[in-house]
């Protein structure tokens, strides 16, 4: 078969649709206010306007690809873009994202607004993966070009060496002691509603909205999506909505009559194992597994800060999930490594659904910028790849969020979203209208800084943390992943102690967990500034035994001193 008869197939049958689809949009008459012409709305008069003249479009491309067989001018060209080997990576993973974007706002319009924008995205979606596959049919790929598998986002075991999967295994190991160690303080406090803390109280009632019975498998779909807090994102809420459901369907409606057994699963699994998992992250990238006893050492630290245990005791709230997200932005740009390759639109992806669950990922902005700009200054970017890199960072960001929050489909719950967003940001910045004898709704470090040393380590860890970071950023080893995390740094310390007057220790969370990630950042370049300085061998030993001490002693002061915190807890519970 030759390209031009493929060509028109795929025109054909995309034509076909599209005149089959059009007059759905019109078939359910408009709600009786809304209504303007023929029993419909402006809005959907637009919409079928808007489709009729897509069609046309096709039409005309069909009708004047047939009658000059694909060999006019315009045609030529556009052919010419497609197989030009450089644009094959940006044009087929384009399409492939576009089309999977699209099948999920054909979902969402399907549930949420079905009479005005079911039948159009409907097309657009058959549209879409017809041309995708008739992309990967025509232009042939590049010789180096090396398909993203579904194993790509995930490390590769066997990529890992003898000391790091050994590592690997023990950590997780007492990550999952971990876990269990909290399942008889998270029975606690949920005999009654009562017992629940505040913020408990106020979500539950949502949550189990979402998983409230309806008339028919469309309200239920509906009412799943559509659950009105938008303080948090639906990755929280429809997480800890799916944690309940199965013991909807085992116990029926009167599933809420569990409430113990319904906060032991969300405490722990949309808390306390996210936390274990961002931790796990976070000592990975302090010390990519390559000393054991360090990489333990940090992961235990991790663990048992007092913000850390405090978040996981009889606590259910999205923050480990976003402190998650958050980790694994990180993560992959630190896998990414100037390389601005699938890694790093990986990091988009988790850096939309950080603010899709509770908005943290836009602190990345300077991260980005600045990779993007360090990658021009070396080389490995064009100005203007560094702009179409940026662009496309962008749209998967985007992308995640829309997708990540299915209620941004609808016009009226984004609306009521974004008044929702208002108030939080007003409450953040102006504090909690009620007596504050004790001044703490204030901003600046000397209000924030006792609570910094409070939950999240002694003053001399976090200010030795500090100083590794900035020196990591300056250094030559693993320059991007220093320079990212700094970055990010920078501008959510900037904004908590600048601008945030309530001190919530979960507002902290991901500013100082991922602080510990740049643990290493002196020790990993000690070995370049010596040779630099040109330091003898008998004082650059002693310059190493030093730093070795320094941190052993630090880590070991703040281990005891976490679990002085953490003992007591485990003793009155």
């Amino acid at each position: 078969m030759n390209f031009s008869k493929k060509i028109t197939q795929t025109l054909v049958v995309i034509l076909i649709a599209g005149i089959i689809s059009l007059p759905l949009t019109l078939v359910s008459p408009s709600e009786g206010e809304s209504v303007f012409w023929m029993g419909v709305s402006k809005e959907r008069l637009v919409i079928f306007a808007g489709h009729l003249l897509a069609v046309l479009i096709v039409a005309v491309v069909f009708a004047l690809g047939v009658k000059r067989e694909y060999k006019a001018a315009l045609f030529q060209r556009f052919s010419k873009f497609l197989n030009n080997p450089t644009y094959y990576p940006t044009l087929r993973y384009g399409l492939f994202g576009v089309s999977i974007f699209l099948s999920f706002a054909f979902v969402n319009f399907s549930i949420l607004i079905p009479q005005a924008l079911s039948a159009i995205s409907g097309w657009m979606v058959f549209s879409a993966w017809m041309l995708y596959a008739l992309f990967v049919k025509l232009v042939q790929a590049p010789a180096d070009f090396v398909l993203v598998k579904f194993s790509t986002p995930f490390p590769s075991w066997n990529g890992l060496s003898k000391i790091q999967k050994r590592t690997t295994l023990v950590l997780l190991g007492l990550g999952l002691l971990y876990f269990f160690l909290f399942i008889p303080l998270n029975l606690q406090n949920s005999g009654s509603r009562n017992e629940l803390n505040l913020d408990e109280m106020l979500m539950l009632p949502h949550v189990e909205k979402m998983l409230s019975a309806q008339p028919n498998l469309h309200m239920v779909l509906y009412r799943f999506l559509v659950y009105g807090d938008y303080i948090y994102g639906f990755p929280f809420y429809g997480y800890s909505a799916l944690l309940l459901l199965p013991g909807k369907l085992l116990f029926g409606q009167g599933y809420v009559d569990h409430l113990q057994l319904n906060m032991l699963l969300l405490r722990q699994f949309a808390n306390v194992l996210p936390a274990v998992l961002s931790c796990f992250i976070i000592s990975w990238l302090a010390t990519h597994f390559k000393n054991f006893w360090v990489s333990v050492m940090v992961f235990v630290i991790l663990l048992t800060l007092p913000g850390m245990t405090g978040i996981n005791n009889a606590f259910w709230h999205p923050d480990a999930i976003n402190l998650l997200f958050i980790a694994l932005t990180l993560f992959y740009l630190d896998r990414d490594q100037f390389k601005f390759g699938p890694n790093f639109y990986f990091a988009a992806i988790t850096c939309g659904a950080s603010i899709a669950t509770r908005l943290f990922g836009v602190f990345f902005f300077l991260t980005i910028g600045s990779l993007l700009g360090a990658g021009v200054i070396k080389k490995v970017l064009t100005p203007r790849k560094a702009l179409i890199s940026g662009l496309l960072f962008i749209v998967l960001m985007v992308g995640a969020i829309l997708i990540s929050n299915p209620y941004t489909f609808s016009p009226g719950e984004l609306n009521a979203a974004k008044a929702t967003f208002e108030h939080r940001q007003s409450v953040l910045a102006n504090g909690i209208d009620e007596p504050d004898p004790e001044h703490i709704y204030r901003t600046g470090l000397d209000a924030w800084w006792p609570f910094f040393t409070r939950d999240y380590g002694n003053g001399v860890t976090l200010a030795f943390l500090s100083i590794s970071a900035v020196i990591g950023a300056l250094g030559k080893k693993r320059k991007s992943y220093y320079g990212a995390l700094l970055a990010w740094l920078m501008v959510i310390g900037t904004y908590l102690i600048g601008f945030v007057l309530v001190k919530s220790p979960w507002y902290i969370l991901p500013f100082l967990i991922p602080l510990y990630g740049g643990a290493m950042a002196i020790s990993d370049n000690l070995e370049s500034v010596l040779e630099k300085l040109r330091i003898n061998p008998t004082s650059a030993l002693i310059t190493k035994i030093g730093l070795f001490a320094l941190m052993s002693a630090l880590g070991l002061i703040q281990f005891v001193q976490n679990l002085l915190t953490l003992i007591p807890v485990f003793l009155t519970s």
